[in-house]
């Protein structure tokens, strides 16, 4: 993008980390939060190019007979447990969300918007977060993410670590990010959180280290 007033901030963090949550209040304040997962979903059901690498690389079921996305298969082909099915779905999924992150966010900073937001689980994985500004991580540990997980889905212990497995660990995440929101506590902690952090986030200025080096 070249819109050097602009700034653009990622919000991840891995399975159950509470990201979806604080990209929620920054909508309530009047900001748009991209969701790769959304954007994601929207290419696998309408990208024909992208829908055609998935039917090769997993068959014409991975559609329905009426072209929707087989979200059952999908899920099965996420929650495998070698991880390798997951990891080939990113491969092929990633870049095609990418482009569309990007054309969105383009759209967006044509259309006015100086302070915009990314909301994504791989981040770091997939390259995303060298394009933005800032990062912010939300940690949580893994007891909680477990118990959080469960309770919220019903997933058992073992397809919630699969998850955690194709995602960088929480701590090497925090390492990475230019900010970190801790939610090891109650709601409302993180809200306070997210509180004392989001009126830094509205002032900072464009990060332009990357063109300088």
């Amino acid at each position: 993008m070249n819109h050097e007033d602009v700034v653009i901030i990622g919000i991840t963090g891995g399975i159950g980390s509470g990201k979806s949550t604080i990209a929620t209040w920054i909508r309530e304040k009047g900001y748009s939060v991209l969701s790769s997962d959304e954007i994601a979903k929207q290419e696998m059901s309408s990208n024909e190019e992208l829908k055609s690498k998935l039917i090769e690389e997993f068959g014409e079921n991975i559609y329905l007979e009426n072209g929707e996305l087989n979200k059952t298969l999908l899920s099965d082909l996420i929650f495998d447990i070698s991880n390798s099915q997951v990891k080939k779905i990113n491969q092929i999924v990633h870049p095609y969300a990418i482009d569309a992150i990007m054309n969105q966010l383009e759209a967006l900073a044509n259309g006015g918007n100086k302070l915009l937001f990314v909301e994504s689980a791989l981040m770091f994985e997939s390259g995303m977060a060298e394009g933005y500004d800032y990062v912010v991580t939300v940690f949580t540990d893994e007891k909680n993410v477990l118990e959080r997980v469960q309770s919220r889905s019903g997933l058992s212990e073992e397809k919630i670590r699969t998850i955690m497995k194709s995602q960088l660990n929480p701590i090497e995440k925090k390492k990475l990010a230019d900010f970190v929101i801790d939610n090891n506590g109650t709601v409302d902690e993180l809200r306070e959180s997210f509180d004392s952090l989001f009126p830094i986030l509205e002032i900072l200025p464009p990060n332009d280290s990357d063109e300088e080096e």
